[in-house]
């Protein structure tokens, strides 16, 4: 697969460039806090996913930003009013994710997280980052032999969406760029519109599930925030 790499405000990805497998397993929004650290709330569309295991990997998100998880805090919640399921979640706050010196946003870190276990097993996520302004070295579309990365931003409140699938389970293999800077060498330079640390957890545990679409739009729509200063 050839390595193909767009910022936002450049060209589109060909039609039918981008094809993602498999529905969304995994929801993460994050968060800058006003005293600089990111918060982070993750939901699991596996109603059985195994709680012990998100608290790892919310340990592992930490770990490879650079960190260690605080607070972190694991609970059902329920989706779709009364008498609707309920899913796994998690909190935490952790540094690096947002990271506005370097002007990039550590979607490797998020990624890997959840990377290396057998069962269940996580290809496919949403990552948002609430509050948050696209900028020149804003990644919009990556795709290589391990990844496909597709990103949309919002208005009103302002937020910034990735749509991630992953090919390998091998954090060493995996490298997700989080700005323009980080693009590998050999990426394809995208056309202007004219005009307007490797740490592998194999665990064995549990099945999985993939929930609807109702699910999907209920869980990824930003809330009103506006962006920290």
């Amino acid at each position: 697969m050839a390595l193909v790499a767009v910022v936002f405000g450049q060209t589109e990805p060909s039609p039918g460039q981008t094809s993602f497998v498999t529905p969304p397993q995994v929801f993460v929004v994050v968060t800058k806090h006003s005293m600089g650290s990111d918060l982070v709330r993750v939901t699991l569309m596996n109603p059985n996913y195994p709680a012990e295991l998100l608290k790892l990997q919310c340990s592992l998100i930490a770990k490879f930003a650079g960190g260690e998880a605080r607070g972190v805090e694991i609970k059902p919640r329920g989706v779709g009013g009364a008498g609707g399921k309920s899913l796994l979640t998690a909190t935490f706050a952790c540094d690096n994710l947002i990271d506005y010196p370097n002007d990039r946003l550590n979607l490797d870190a998020i990624v890997k997280g959840f990377l290396g276990s057998a069962d269940p097993m996580t290809t496919s996520f949403v990552v948002q980052f609430d509050g948050e302004l696209v900028t020149k070295n804003t990644i919009r579309h990556f795709q290589d032999e391990n990844l496909i990365l597709e990103g949309k931003e919002y208005k009103n409140p302002d937020g910034i969406e990735y749509r991630i699938e992953v090919l390998t389970q091998d954090t060493r293999a995996l490298k997700i760029p989080g700005s323009l800077a980080e693009l590998p060498k050999t990426a394809a330079k995208p056309v202007v519109k004219q005009g307007l640390n490797p740490i592998v957890f194999p665990i064995l545990i549990g099945g999985i599930i993939v929930a609807g679409a109702l699910v999907y739009f209920a869980l990824v729509r930003p809330g009103n925030r506006t962006r920290k200063k």
